[in-house]
């Protein structure tokens, strides 16, 4: 029999060409990317003894039979293994991590009587042997081949319709051309023994998967070259359930969003590529990853590194970087992981870095902290405090007090803050200071805002405020509120709806309001203070700019912090700092209120600087409304 091997140079050629591709980009070394690689090298394999075993079976007279046996065994035992390899692969991506006991024993089985009957097919003639002529034949039992292939085709489609919601289009397409392919090349072999196109079904399919499944970009970003999150929630998966001991150095850079504000995106993009390529120099390109934007981990298997890793992170970040000459200090804030320890899923694990951090900035502290049993713990606080809100959001049980605010000049209480205050029955009293920056990343504060300026103006219709002195209440916005386009036709709508004069109303921003959408943010002052309100700027010397915010926003009144005016009453060059701050505001004409005013000689000392206004226990803590009432009327001067 001639038979035509076109098919078998096309599948070498096309599988060699798989390979070199594979090899020249950057791949991550995941499970499902060394069984690509097997598939190619079973396939490529099968497709050299196919071609070779042709030429021998044609050519019998010059090949002595032992070597006939051997090349078509190794032929067989290649194609057979491809088949194997690949429904591996599917466990692979429809089980990550997870594959269970009986889906390795139904290859492992499969494999083994593969192999024993292949290899044993010398002796016993069940699966192929040559008749006295040397010709080629097929055993009794050859197409149990095809039935064993036929069995892990089954269970392909059947993990691939059960687990179809876990893949993607690409790979259902992948997964079913490489089913029909097999089956049609199968057939069409039976049909036309004598066109070896098999392996080129199999070569056409590598081409499919390494478009589809294949992709180094969803491990690997495309401009630093870094693993990517993906790639590091797959290193931990397959760590964590195999159970191998690691630790993970995770650090936040703070600096690189102060770049990305005042130099743009690109500026930003270049120095984390920059920094990338550094960390890549001191750790090892394959222990780096890039999590989020200015957060990265250090993948340690050796606990003992952990000391060496850190000293290294800060001494390299110890100076400041320079970018168009700006000097800028990228300040490592570190998390550490150890592995065992307290997780009971990778899940675990990054809940317990994603709190870590958000505690390092909350304390703005520039310690190492690790993650433990207690980062879940607040972790699960925090989940319990976000349906909190969800439901407080839909039944509108926030409350708000007001704290008094006292005017030195006419020693009476002519304004409040409104201060939103949430209870639950489970965890009592919840600080908004920990409410708050839950509500701002989960995009829940502009309707918590809406509440709470609602309940003020609802509060005001209802109750002579001006009766008892009151000009005016003071009600915070939120950063995110600050920037939304639609803000003052919101307020403006509420008011509207209540009947308040906007005059009644102040509000207070954060300096930080103004590092996010500086031209918004000034529109929609403008246009509220167009209207009659005022604004005040709340928390005054906590920020990094709050000079250049002073001069470009339309401050009407400054709230001092109170960290300012305790640390005053504590150090002596504190009070300096503090005088000049009164000196520096009065001079350019604002309006002073101080926080935390708690003593008698506290407000003698800012009445005799000149301040405004004070606010604090002194005078009352904040109160509900009507005992807000009450005080109003026990105050009121006649």
């Amino acid at each position: 029999m001639n038979y035509i091997t076109q098919f078998d140079i096309a599948a070498i050629c096309i599988l060699l060409i798989m390979f070199t591709l594979y090899f020249l980009r950057k791949n991550y070394p995941t499970l499902t990317n060394k069984i690509y690689v097997a598939i190619c090298g079973t396939a490529l394999a099968s497709s050299v003894f196919d071609l070779i075993g042709a030429y021998t079976v044609i050519h019998k007279g010059s090949v002595s039979p032992a070597m006939n046996y051997t090349i078509n065994i190794l032929y067989l035992l290649a194609y057979n293994a491809t088949c194997i390899l690949f429904y591996i692969y599917v466990l692979t991506i429809t089980k990550p991590n997870r594959i269970r006991m009986i889906d390795r024993l139904y290859y492992i089985i499969i494999s083994a009587l593969d192999f024993i009957l292949i290899v044993s097919t010398p002796w016993t003639k069940m699966i192929f042997y040559f008749d006295d002529n040397l010709n080629y034949q097929h055993g009794p039992i050859f197409l149990f081949l095809y039935i064993s292939s036929s069995f892990l085709l089954i269970q392909i489609l059947i993990q691939t319709a059960y687990h179809r919601k876990k893949l993607n289009s690409y790979q259902v397409i992948a997964i079913v051309f490489f089913t029909v392919a097999t089956v049609g090349a199968v057939l069409f072999q039976m049909i036309y023994p004598h066109i070896l196109v098999g392996n080129f079904a199999i070569a056409l399919f590598t081409i499919v998967v390494h478009v589809s499944l294949q992709n180094p970009e969803y491990y690997i970003e495309k401009n630093s070259l870094c693993y990517n999150t993906n790639a590091f929630q797959e290193s931990l998966e397959r760590a964590f359930y195999r159970n191998t001991p690691f630790t993970l150095v995770t650090f936040s850079l703070n600096g690189i969003q102060y770049i990305n504000q005042v130099l743009g995106m690109q500026r930003g993009n270049e120095l984390i590529t920059g920094v990338i390529g550094e960390l890549h120099k001191l750790f090892g390109q394959r222990n780096v990853y890039r999590l989020t934007g200015n957060r990265f981990a250090i993948w340690l298997n050796d606990a003992s590194e952990e000391e060496n890793t850190i000293t290294l992170l800060r001494e390299h970040f110890s100076s400041p970087v320079n970018i168009q000459q700006i000097d800028v200090l990228l300040v490592p804030q570190i998390c550490v992981v150890h592995h065992p320890n307290f997780a009971e899923s990778p899940a675990d694990i990054t809940n317990a870095i994603d709190f870590s951090f958000r505690d390092l900035m909350r304390r703005q502290d520039h310690c190492v902290i690790v993650a433990s049993a207690d980062s879940l713990i607040a972790k699960q606080r925090e989940a319990h405090i976000l349906h909190i809100l969800r439901r407080a959001i839909k039944k509108e049980e926030f409350n708000v007090y007001y704290q008094p605010i006292y005017d030195t000049e006419s020693k009476s209480f002519k304004s409040a803050e409104a201060l939103i205050r949430l209870y639950d029955d489970k965890l009592g009293f919840i600080s908004p200071d920990e409410f708050i920056p839950m509500a701002e990343q989960n995009g829940m504060i502009i309707e918590i805002g809406e509440i709470v300026f609602r309940h003020v103006c609802r509060f005001l219709q209802q109750n002579d405020l001006e009766g008892l002195g009151v000009e005016y209440i003071e009600v915070n916005l939120s950063t995110v509120q600050c920037v939304q386009d639609n803000l003052t036709h919101q307020l403006m709508g509420i008011m509207e709806e209540y009947n308040i004069k906007p005059g009644r109303i102040n509000f207070e921003i954060t300096e930080t309001a103004g590092s996010q959408n500086a031209d918004i943010l000034l529109h929609n002052m403008n246009q509220l203070i167009e209207s009659g309100s005022s604004f005040s700027m709340d928390d005054y010397g906590t920020g990094f700019s709050t000079a250049n915010y002073l001069i470009n926003l339309p401050m009407h009144i400054v709230k001092i912090d109170k960290s300012i005016l305790w640390s005053a009453m504590k150090d002596d060059e504190a009070l300096i700092v503090l005088e000049h701050t009164v000196s520096m505001l009065k001079a350019l004409n604002k309006q002073i209120v101080v926080e935390g005013v708690e003593t008698e000689k506290m407000a003698e000392i800012l009445i005799s600087m000149g301040c405004d206004y004070l606010q604090g226990y002194l005078y009352s803590k904040p109160v509900p409304s009507d005992q807000y009432l009450d005080f109003l009327r026990e105050n009121l001067i006649a």
